[in-house]
Order: structure tokens, then sequence, then C-alpha cells
């Protein structure tokens, strides 16, 4: 009992003198750097592959030569004497997808499609952009040619973060 009426004030005292710390939301800043696209017709929001020729649209489901994608107005950009755009490698970027494997729901996985530059919801495991942070139905977006027939067109944000998921 004596000890605790020693310790007590000691604790009391703590409490009162320390500071009240306050946790916040986390928000990523990611430095998005500046590459040359060798695909011309590549616009905001497109899924971007290497190759020999240089950085260019996606053309195949689960590529595994996803870079990234253009940002045209991303949060922080570092600039060299490089003529290009912005290409966002990790953090949030709005990307163009579409509907050609279904709806997209909130937490999907997002992979490259055969439709140039853009994505679709991944339905099968191989190497992904990301995780969607939106959902997509295609309702009232345009159309664009897909490999059977029209698909809804349209942009969602994605956690990205290339790798392959099962």
């Amino acid at each position: 009992m004596q000890n605790l009426l020693f310790v007590l004030p000691i604790l009391l005292a703590t409490y009162y003198l320390l500071p009240t710390l306050h946790a916040q939301e986390p928000q990523g800043i990611e430095v998005t750097s500046v590459y040359e696209i060798a695909d011309t017709e590549a616009t905001e929001g497109d899924i971007l592959k290497t190759t020999d020729k240089g950085l260019i649209r996606t053309t195949i489901g689960f590529d595994n030569k996803i870079f990234g994608v253009i940002q045209d107005t991303p949060l922080v950009v570092y600039r060299t004497e490089i003529k290009g755009k912005p290409v966002v490698r990790s953090g949030i970027a709005q990307v163009n997808v579409t509907t050609l494997n279904g709806p997209i729901k909130y937490g999907d996985y997002i992979t490259s499609s055969s439709v140039p530059g853009k994505g679709q919801k991944a339905s099968e495991s191989g190497y992904t952009l990301g995780m969607a942070l939106g959902a997509f139905s295609g309702e009232g977006t345009p159309q664009v040619d897909g490999p059977r027939g029209k698909v809804a067109a349209g942009q969602i944000p994605v956690a990205i973060r290339i790798e392959y998921t099962e």
C-alpha cells in the first residue's frame, strides 16, 4: 500500500505534464519523376511498360513489364532536363480503366489489358499495377474497342504497387 501511495503522485504528475499527442491520417507523398515517352498517343492515366524502344502503353493483360502511370499534375515532381511526362511508380494515381473483365469494385487488383494503356480488374494471378480505391461500373461512360466488342472506359484512383499478385 505504501508503494502505491508513493507511485500514484508520480503517475499523476506525469499525466498532467506530458503534452497530448494526436495521430494523423497518413498522407503519402511520393516523388514522381519525368520520363521520355516513346508512345506519342499515350495520355494522362495510361499504363506504361518498358520496351527496347522506350516507354509505351501496355497492350496485353498482366504485362510483366508494367512501369507506371502517366500523371500530368502529380503532387511532387522531380524534374530533369528530359523532355517527357511525369510517371507515377508508387503512391496514388488516376488510372484509365475498362470493364473488359467486368465492373471494378473498391479493393480489386488492377492490371493492364489488351486495350492500349487501359487497365482492367485482375481476374487471376499475375502482374498487377495496384489496388482500386474506387469502383467503376461503366454506366454512362464512353465506350472503347475491346477484343470482343465495345467496353466502357473511365478513370479511378489506384494505389500503385507494381508486383506479382496471387
